[in-house]
């Protein structure tokens, strides 16, 4: 068995069984899918048997029904077949070939590629350290070559990466190369697969950073972070927490690889090279990637990348390169673990800790297999970690960092800090906004609003409260169980904006960071929007469905989320508010939601309080956080992009840092 496990007493289940979908099942009458390898933002990937040849296959299956919103479905189709077109013609060996597209039921299609095994390089590197100086450079020019071919076709990878690239090792000893995962390439000219930043955190360009645009010299930032990885065993920048580590691409020079790993002699050569691949602005890297490949041929043949003492060199070699040199041939390697190409991380490879590591974190339940793509999961504990945000802040000398939210999280041991708003009874609703204003609902129907600084009395409705969303420090708007919007202020008479001509329950409302459109959402399931921006106030009935129990809307204003009662989030693009672009479903159903400033993450609060963060294009959930003491009431991103919840105790608003306890896992 693949998994490695005993036969449970009475034998394996049957495969027409188990919950996946796909495996057991035969497609197009030639292959049969065997076993799921990993699944990711672009689609799940399958290892299949040929019923013609004897020869193991991997196959991408993807659902077009999570197409973007506003573009059909049949031109991403036709995209997609464009582009596997595209990508089956190079004739590069470092890049894993695609052979075919094969059509399934119900907009889903198969993409057929090479199964390869072996270990990738981030496998090799945790596993073994740095590579030696010559061996990591020969390793990056057959990366770079696979990649400039693309280039020169007028692709862009987009999320290079040390797990996307296998190494494996050839009857010589030698190591061969091959990149994995085209399947979120972008083409040069009109409309892609995907947009906007889809990549991984630790390796992505300050451009990927920014959502901004991407051409090729984005891999090249990526490929001199990889670089820099297998030079000196750790990528550019590390950090507990994503948002850290996209502002240090944008903002903070890598340090040297020589101050990194002072004792690998590294000649300047080489490190001018990775300082030019990995500077910030894309006209001061090397423009193509034949240029880097110039530039490295150029040091392996000056003799500067060899080891300076053969006696003692060994020091600088990795184990593989040590017992291939003791032995005079193929090194000894374990049998690898088999990757697909295309596989990604899976959240099945993350199982809980044993009772030893779970009682060693102290706060958290992580696994001992670790994803080096960012945060993935995390669960709080009552135990506040040694490794938090907090210290990181504590130990800053940046002025940036010293802000008087964090000198209150400083000062408290769970992370906790009073906002110093006073509640006349205990709070029922309560809404943020990007500039961390607020709106407040308590149990009496006295409606506040303010900021931290301070609140103030808007109203006082008689009508049953249940939705409420900021509008800025002054103003709110009110939902009702009788279907009618009020917007109050505390200078303002309040009046009626909306009224369900079905009088349901206004159960969700939320407005945008720029003030061009609320939407409004009810128990009867339909969702209403009022473009604000047009100077009405005018609403339009944009959705059907189950009862809406939460919505969010983003900074920018081109973006918007419902979640139902079914369990189900869709985010929608507000020039198409008809079609979602992305749906994922939520073990519990969603108290709150908030997306993120830079718009890259939405936060959902659950019913049980725990807090699931998606990535927003994708849809892909990358971590949970479990608050077990504390009940929250919102949840929200402050003006630092730093995820905060709120929740009253003893008539005052408090507020927690979500962030304190997050770790790479």
């Amino acid at each position: 068995m693949h998994c490695g496990s005993p036969a449970p007493e009475g034998g394996w289940s049957t495969i027409q069984d188990g919950f996946d979908p796909w495996v057991g099942r035969v497609l197009d009458s030639r292959y049969l899918i065997t076993r799921l390898v990993g699944q990711g933002a672009s689609g799940s990937v399958y290892s299949a048997e040929s019923l013609a040849i004897s020869r193991e296959f991997a196959i991408k299956i993807i659902n077009f029904k999570q197409s973007p919103a506003g573009v059909d479905p049949e031109q991403i189709r036709a995209r997609l077949h464009r582009e596997i077109e595209a990508i089956s013609r190079l004739r590069n060996p470092h890049v894993v070939p695609f052979y075919e597209v094969i059509e399934l039921y119900d907009n889903f299609v198969g993409i057929v590629m090479d199964f390869i095994s072996g270990d990738t390089l981030e496998d090799v590197v945790r596993k073994g350290g740095a590579m030696s100086v010559l061996r990591a450079t020969k390793n990056l020019r057959q990366i770079a070559n696979g990649v400039h071919e693309a280039h020169e076709a007028g692709m862009i990878h987009r999320d290079l990466k040390p797990e996307n690239i296998m190494l494996e090792i050839m009857p010589a000893g030698d190591d061969f190369v091959h990149i994995l995962d085209f399947g979120i390439v972008r083409m040069d000219d009109g409309v892609s697969m995907t947009k906007g930043f889809l990549g991984t955190p630790l390796y992505a360009s300050p451009e990927q950073a920014m959502a901004g645009d991407v051409d090729r010299r984005s891999d090249i930032y990526s490929l001199g972070a990889i670089f820099y990885f297998l030079l000196t065993g750790s990528p550019p920048f590390e950090s507990d927490n994503v948002y850290e580590i996209l502002r240090a691409h944008v903002r903070t020079p890598a340090k040297k690889i020589r101050e990194k790993k002072p004792t690998a002699g590294f000649p300047a050569e080489l490190e001018d090279l990775v300082d030019s691949m990995l500077a910030k602005s894309p006209t001061n890297r090397p423009q193509t990637l034949a240029e880097v490949i110039r530039r490295i041929d150029h040091l392996i043949q000056s003799g500067k990348l060899e080891p300076k003492d053969e006696g003692n060199d060994s020091a600088e070699l990795d184990p593989i390169e040590k017992e291939a040199r003791q032995t005079g041939g193929r090194p000894a390697v374990k049998k690898p673990e088999m990757r697909s190409a295309g596989a990604e991380s899976s959240e099945s490879e993350f199982h809980q800790a044993t009772e030893r590591e779970r009682k060693g974190s102290g706060s958290f339940l992580v696994s001992s297999d670790r994803d080096k793509t960012g945060p993935k999961a995390a669960i709080f504990k009552r135990n506040p970690s040694r490794n938090t945000v907090r210290r990181m802040v504590k130990d800053s000398a940046s002025e940036e960092m010293k802000r008087p939210s964090f000198d209150k999280i400083v000062a408290s041991n769970t992370g906790v800090f009073k906002v110093g708003v006073k509640l006349k009874a205990p709070l029922t609703f309560a809404s943020l906004d990007f500039e961390e204003n607020f709106a407040l609902v308590d149990r009496d129907g006295n409606i506040q609003v303010g900021n931290k600084d301070g609140v103030t009395d808007a109203a006082t409705s008689k009508a049953k409260v249940t939705s409420v969303a900021c509008l800025g420090s002054e103003f709110a708007l009110v939902g009702h169980e009788n279907g009618v919007i009020t917007k109050v202020s505390a200078s303002e008479e309040k009046r009626e904006v909306f009224s369900d001509i079905r009088q349901a329950s206004i159960t969700a409302l939320t407005a945008d960071g720029t003030g061009s459109f609320y939407v409004a959402g009810s128990d009867s399931g339909r969702v209403y929007m009022c473009r604000t921006a047009k100077g009405d106030d005018s609403w339009t009935r944009v959705q059907d469905g189950p009862g809406v129990v939460s919505l969010a809307a983003n900074r920018q204003g081109n973006m918007f989320a419902v979640s139902r009662k079914h369990k189900e989030t869709e985010i929608f693009n507000t020039s198409a508010p008809r079609t979602h672009f992305v749906r994922f479903s939520t073990s519990q159903p969603v108290i709150d939601m908030a997306f993120s400033n830079d718009g890259h993450l939405i936060a959902l609060l659950l019913e049980d309080q725990t807090i699931a963060l998606h990535m927003v294009l994708n849809g892909q959930r990358m971590m949970y956080i479990k608050d077990d003491i504390n009940t929250l009431s919102t949840i929200g991103f402050t003006a630092d992009n730093e995820l905060v919840g709120y929740f009253s105790v003893d008539g005052e608003l408090h507020g927690v840092d979500l962030q304190r306890e997050l770790a790479m896992a």
